[in-house]
């Protein structure tokens, strides 16, 4: 993951990342979260997604906010 988001970053592109599967979205939004933290200081270049269909989904968003607000992503 680190090197796919290191690509990325020397590339200057976007990478959005989506686990697809409910069972694992915990640890990818984790995951997601340390790379946003590592790799989004001068621009944006890692993207989560948020899947809205699930009950605390609008919650986590939420948190992420308020997180980057205070520039804690994790």
């Amino acid at each position: 993951m680190m090197r796919v988001c290191e690509k990325a970053a020397e590339s200057k592109v976007g990478m959005l990342v989506d686990a697809e599967e409910t069972w694992i979205q915990d640890p990818v939004d984790a995951l997601v979260m340390l790379m946003m933290d590592s790799f989004n200081k001068e621009r944006v270049v890692i993207y989560n997604t948020v899947q809205h269909y699930r009950h605390d989904r609008l919650r986590f968003l939420k948190d992420c906010i308020d997180a980057a607000k205070r520039g804690a992503l994790h």
